[in-house]
């Protein structure tokens, strides 16, 4: 809402109609009444910049896709601003009467607040904003961590159970593998035993035959 103007009659028409060439009005001479009121003109000028870039703030401020553009701007109405009280210092200074100068200020005062509440205003919708991004910014950052921890740990848990399986199979072929190896030393074991028996019945064999034909020649000399 554009704020009011000392008197009514500082309008833009008005500040046009006084303007020099280029737009710029012509400076009267300080300490004359033409030169005070061309300082109150300037700051309602001022006034009317610092208004109008509230109200581009204000429309700008209903779409939170303007944040960048809104921080932008508030720096521009600090600019704004600081002409404003420039140029309301400036004015004071000229006027002669403390009666006029207690309104100017105070009506100054009245502004100032209203300034400094809009900027107050204006700064917690960016941090709300900056917030709600932060928080989306963290929720997408955690979610696709526990995606990516649930997808490690099926990934763990597939390399686990392949490797399980890997494992169960190399344990079930070596197992294989030494079934076979004990069962060769087994029929080695057994032929080795056959051979044994074998050479043990050849040297019996033989023992006996020698212990018989000991006997025959024995029975030969006592006959």
């Amino acid at each position: 809402m554009a704020e009011r103007q000392d008197d009514g009659k500082d309008s833009g028409q008005d500040e046009a109609e006084k303007a020099g060439p280029g737009g710029d009005e012509l400076q009267p001479e300080q300490g004359t009444e033409a030169y005070v009121i061309y300082l109150k003109r300037k700051q309602s000028a001022a006034l009317s910049a610092v208004t109008k870039q509230r109200m581009k703030i204000n429309k700008m401020m209903a779409d939170v896709g303007n944040l960048a553009e809104v921080k932008s701007e508030l720096e521009q109405l600090n600019i704004k601003f600081e002409r404003y009280v420039d140029a309301y210092l400036l004015h004071l200074e000229q006027l002669s009467s403390e009666t006029i100068q207690d309104i100017v200020s105070s009506r100054y005062e009245q502004r100032e607040k209203a300034i400094v509440d809009f900027r107050l205003q204006v700064l917690n919708w960016i941090t709300s904003i900056e917030g709600n991004l932060v928080s989306q910014s963290d929720s997408v950052s955690q979610s696709g961590s526990r995606h990516s921890s649930s997808t490690n740990y099926a990934s763990r848990k597939s390399s686990k159970s392949h490797k399980s399986r890997s494992s169960s199979s190399k344990s079930v072929s070596s197992s294989v593998k030494v079934r076979a190896r004990i069962a060769e030393l087994i029929a080695e074991r057994e032929m080795l035993e056959k051979r044994h028996q074998l050479k043990a019945a050849e040297e019996t064999y033989a023992l006996d035959i020698k212990i018989a034909k000991a006997r025959a020649r024995e029975q030969t000399y006592m006959t």
